[in-house]
């Protein structure tokens, strides 16, 4: 058996951890809605396509200045 390179060790650890990433996943999407192009969640940060799914999210309830920031688009 060969020496087990970072690699290796990074994909035992997210199979053991991937129950507990898949419920951290869904509480955030039930926490947030999908930006789809209509918010202007761009003005605020780089967000391209290659970018994980997350980044195209935004808080379901907002208030306050960030919550002008955003009705502004």
């Amino acid at each position: 058996m060969g020496e087990m390179t970072a690699e290796d060790y990074e994909s035992i650890d997210r199979a053991l951890r991937e129950h507990q990433l898949e419920a951290l996943d869904a509480r955030f999407v039930a926490a947030t809605e999908d930006d789809d192009g209509r918010l202007p969640l761009r003005r605020f940060y780089r967000n391209e396509d290659k970018d994980g799914w997350w980044w195209r999210r935004r808080p379901s309830k907002v208030t306050g200045v960030f919550a002008a920031d955003l009705a502004a688009g």
